[in-house]
């Protein structure tokens, strides 16, 4: 699950993460948001379609979808976790045509392709309850994916309060709970195996 933190050498923390295997949103209605390339010759269109990956993962969300949940996530994060510092997301390539929601414009959140490599950078300025969150949810279908989410807490100030307000972020988050195979566990236990 915290196979996005290979490689970095012990961590303190804990991570907490499972796979959807229908949209987070079912009951709801949602513009798709599907577009069309702007294309005229034949051969446009061929090229254009090299670029879809035909994966066994459904798309589940359209991208507004996406990011108004991983907004949520960082909403209930922070009414969880007592003094978070930094919140690092994982990114897709720019979505132009989407508006990101202000929960991802905030000065504490950092949006990137991949955290791992931002990670060393923040936890070496001292900061402390930093969030991870790495996710592979397709919305749209030249993304590749399993519709997988985890969220991690990393450098807990205090590591009693820290598990306990994890938990209960666990627990109460709509998002989290809607994970099939939800899973929590320590870093420390994962980075020694």
């Amino acid at each position: 699950m915290a196979s996005h933190l290979a490689g970095l050498g012990p961590l303190s923390g804990w991570c907490a993460g499972g796979v959807y295997v229908r949209s987070p949103f079912a009951g709801s209605y949602h513009e798709a948001e599907l577009q069309c390339v702007p294309i005229g010759r034949a051969e446009e269109y061929a090229h254009v379609a090299e670029f879809e990956h035909r994966g066994e993962a459904p798309v589940l969300m359209s991208l507004s979808e996406r990011n108004t949940m991983l907004a949520d996530i960082v909403r209930d994060l922070r009414t969880h976790v007592p003094d978070l510092s930094c919140v690092l997301i994982r990114t897709y390539g720019p979505d132009f045509n989407v508006q990101l929601p202000a929960g991802l414009l905030s000065a504490d959140v950092v949006l990137v392709h991949w955290p791992a490599d931002a990670l060393p950078i923040v936890l070496a300025s001292g900061r402390r309850n930093v969030a991870v969150i790495h996710h592979d949810l397709r919305a749209d279908g030249i993304e590749r994916g399993r519709n997988a989410l985890s969220v991690a807490l990393l450098a807990p100030s205090e590591p009693g309060s820290g598990l306990a307000a994890f938990s209960r972020f666990v627990a109460e988050c709509s998002f989290m709970q809607r994970l099939d195979g939800l899973r929590m566990h320590s870093l420390c236990e994962a980075s020694a195996v």
